[in-house]
């Protein structure tokens, strides 16, 4: 994770009882995680926002009221919003009135208009709510989708997605898989 790029937030951790919200805040600038050979190949996040939010025990996670109107491009786990989002124990992970609408371009694995990668747990889901994605959304790897490329405990409410999606497999206008 050490290798995460974000508007905001490269990486951030929710152990314990901490607690991170962003409310009211915009990215509008264009984002690019260059790489050099195969310097950043594995877990190299980029996100509009933050590119990895790792969330362990009670950890609480919020981002709201916010929106990225650049370009994104990154290697694996791009998102317009998050790169990586990944909830280890119970814990509360929300984002809610966040938009996107710059073009979302990786060149591996687990690229998504508002999350590339978001891994919830079976007791505390992942929960999106009144959200959307506008650019287009490109991958020459798997996991592609107008939302988010790969998804696990996700739960989702009043979000539409008009992003044109491209990918090698599971490329979907909403959720890749």
């Amino acid at each position: 994770f050490n290798n995460s790029l974000g508007g905001l937030i490269g990486y951030t951790n929710q152990n314990g009882q901490s607690k991170l919200t962003i409310d009211n805040s915009f990215v509008n600038t264009d984002i690019s995680q260059i790489t050099t050979g195969n310097l950043i190949t594995f877990n190299a996040s980029t996100g509009g926002l933050v590119g990895t939010n790792l969330s362990a025990s009670t950890g609480l996670f919020s981002i709201k009221n916010s929106y990225v109107t650049g370009n994104i491009s990154g290697s694996s786990y791009v998102g317009g919003i998050i790169g990586q989002n990944k909830q280890t124990e119970s814990g509360s992970n929300n984002i809610e009135s966040t938009y996107t609408t710059g073009n979302i371009t990786g060149t591996k694995d687990y690229v998504g208009g508002l999350v590339g990668n978001v891994t919830g747990m079976e007791t505390s889901a992942v929960n999106i709510d009144r959200c959307y994605s506008i650019g287009n959304i490109e991958s020459s790897g798997s996991y592609v989708g107008g939302i988010a490329g790969y998804s696990k405990y996700l739960n989702i409410s009043n979000v539409y997605s008009t992003s044109k999606t491209k990918g090698a497999d599971n490329v979907a206008s909403f959720i890749g898989h």
